[in-house]
């Protein structure tokens, strides 16, 4: 089992906005979360600037305040953590980002994914695409605990 659950961008912006298309299934994964559910300075940051967004967030869009409200209440939740960076993502994110079939739209996600391999964590994300980290490597050695949200059927969006 992992130390915590790493939490994709999708995720945090799921359970803050109620009309989100994903936010009950957002809300059935929080409700059932045995481990702390954690950001890293990249979901944080990304969190921080989507929630401010209008043309991501539309009439639910939050000002700068109000999203460090929403960040901070996460944290005082006792149920999140702010993880440091571990030791040795570096090595496992150029792995990653210089397997076959890389994208440059794929940084992130594979520094999301390093992150998660390094710090002991499960990934999880509404995006199917982070199963591609599962089995990478020359090995095949390097793998990606990840949880896949499946959304709703029922979902509009």
């Amino acid at each position: 089992m992992s130390r915590a659950d790493l939490l994709d961008v999708n995720v945090w912006l799921a359970l803050a906005h109620v009309h989100h298309p994903h936010h009950a299934r957002a809300r059935q994964y929080w409700a059932s979360a045995g481990v702390p559910l954690a950001f890293c300075r990249a979901s944080m940051q990304g969190f921080l600037r989507l929630v401010t967004q209008p043309k991501v967030m539309g009439h639910a869009v939050h000002t700068p305040a109000e999203a460090w409200h929403i960040y901070t209440a996460h944290l005082a939740s006792g149920r999140s953590v702010l993880l440091p960076e571990p030791d040795g993502i570096d090595l496992v994110w150029q792995r990653l980002s210089t397997a076959p079939n890389f994208h440059a739209r794929d940084w992130t996600d594979a520094y999301l994914a390093s992150f998660a391999i390094q710090a002991d964590c499960r990934m999880v994300s509404f995006d199917a695409g982070f199963a591609r980290y599962q089995k990478v490597g020359p090995n095949q050695d390097v793998g990606l605990d990840f949880l896949h949200l499946a959304p709703e059927l029922n979902a509009k969006g």
